[in-house]
């Protein structure tokens, strides 16, 4: 069957070839996406959109689909996943991540499948461009079905995407998501719809414009619908995301009253687990783990030892999965966590808590270089900086000279401009480090306190942040 010989058989052929290249199993993977990539290229060039609309705009789907890279979550999902700590030693900012969205139908979809080489943001760009022009036959008048699933792999593509404005990034991913929800009713095609309804409330999680609480009151109802559909009993693994995803949004729920938050993240993570098994889903397990860590970490409820020594085992646990040599970044991330975790530990030794923390601290820093995470690095530079000034073993004078050291590197990088909050409490602990300092003219380092206080005080107002105000002009105050 040759191009000559039989140009649209030869297409259509190369068309599926493509597809099973794209779904194979066996070979490296990155290598059979790149085959399933060039085969589709060739395909367009007999199904042209003048001589096979059609057949052009599936294919073009196609295409986009194997360009979109997904490295999150399982079966074609947004997950709001990987959580960091809150508090403790200055831990990091909780967050969540979120992944990409596929479908079934006649296109191969899962994102787990799409493009490992080139530069990401690059391969975003291909895969929005493709489904744009997918559009441009897959009209919601002449194929509504195809049109809406489109549209639904192009919200995810925009929510993905790395170039533009993140903000209007994921402006443009609620509005086609919605868009994509007026065929994908709950009546007509209900997997569909609370696949939709799940990547709407991820979405609204993320979402940087209006009003934070707002956006996660969205993606709490947003997930509770969704859940309708995705019962235990029908759909388990995709059950299981969403109640993990809903776990995170408790988490970090603005209204209502923060224990009960806490409390319902804590239940929805141990749900989830009773499908995602570190058997069945590894990666999932650990994921959830680390987050069910977190929020033990931060429970108010239950006496607070226990709560912590709850968190301590759970990241010891999704260490076990997220190792150092098969996900680098998520072993700091979580190695990070499990030294504030020590640093706050109330149970066992105060000095060997520390001793724990300093040394997990210190191993996360080798994978959050100030070159490849910056944000992350200088984070782990201020709990390690907080960690040396409450150091017990060792001599206090160096201790604190460590710390003052410390402070002073994750300055360099959480600047007032672009990090002004946790600018100001990094000048405060800097402020109680040169008050506490051994070495050096005492009166110069009450000075370098003082100004330091100062400061902070700038950004702590009394207005803005009144308890830390209060907090920084006390210390101010027992300077002087």
């Amino acid at each position: 069957m040759t191009r000559e010989a039989m140009p649209v058989e030869w297409a259509q052929t190369v068309n599926n070839l493509a597809t099973a290249y794209y779904s194979r199993i066996r070979g490296e993977r990155a290598e059979n996406i790149e085959q399933a990539i060039g085969h589709y290229r060739a395909a367009l060039e007999v199904m042209t959109r003048e001589a096979m609309p059609v057949e052009w705009a599936t294919t073009m789907m196609n295409l986009a689909n194997a360009y979109y890279p997904h490295p999150w979550g399982a079966g074609g999902e947004h997950r709001a996943g990987h959580r960091a700590l809150p508090g403790g030693a200055g831990g990091d900012d909780p967050g969540g991540d979120a992944g990409g969205v596929g479908d079934d139908d006649d296109e191969p979809g899962d994102r787990l499948l799409s493009r490992i080489r080139g530069e990401r943001a690059e391969n975003i760009e291909q895969a929005i461009g493709h489904y744009r022009a997918a559009l441009e036959v897959r009209t919601r008048e002449a194929m509504p079905v195809e049109w809406a699933q489109t549209v639904n792999n192009l919200a995810t593509a925009y929510y993905s995407r790395i170039r533009g404005e993140r903000a209007e990034n994921i402006e443009q991913a609620i509005g086609h998501y919605r868009a994509a929800l007026e065929v994908r009713t709950r009546e007509a095609m209900p997997v569909e719809w609370a696949q939709t309804v799940n990547n709407l409330a991820t979405a609204y999680y993320s979402r940087i414009r209006g009003e934070r609480a707002e956006n996660i009151e969205q993606a709490i109802g947003h997930y509770r619908a969704a859940l309708e559909v995705r019962t235990r009993e029908a759909m388990p693994v995709e059950w299981a995301q969403t109640v993990n995803n809903l776990a995170t949004a408790y988490y970090s729920r603005i209204r209502g009253e923060r224990a009960e938050n806490i409390e319902q993240a804590i239940g929805h993570y141990r749900a989830a687990l009773e499908v995602m098994t570190r058997e069945a889903m590894p990666v999932e397990w650990a994921q959830t783990v680390n987050n069910l860590a977190t929020a033990y970490y931060s429970r108010i409820r239950g006496e607070r030892a226990e709560n912590i020594e709850q968190a301590i085992g759970h990241y010891r646990a999704a260490l076990e999965v997220m190792t150092r040599e098969a996900m680098p970044v998520e072993w700091a991330q979580t190695v990070n966590n499990l030294a504030t975790a020590y640093y706050s530990r109330i149970r066992g030794e105060r000095a060997e808590n520390i001793e724990q923390a300093i040394g997990h601290y210190r191993a996360a820093l080798e994978v959050r270089t100030r070159e490849a995470m910056p944000v992350e690095w200088a984070t782990t530079m201020m709990n390690l900086a907080t960690a040396y000034s409450d150091r017990i073993r060792g001599e206090r004078a160096e201790n604190i000279e460590q710390a003052i050291g410390h402070y002073r590197a994750a300055l360099e990088v959480m600047t007032r401009e672009a990090m002004p909050v946790e600018w100001a409490t990094t000048m405060m602990n800097l402020a109680n480090a040169y008050s506490d300092r051994i070495r050096g003219e005492r009166a110069e380092n009450i000075e370098q306190a003082i100004g330091h206080y100062r400061a902070a005080l700038e950004v702590r107002t009394r207005e803005a942040m009144p308890v830390e105000w209060a907090q920084t002009v006390n210390n101010l105050a027992t300077a002087y």
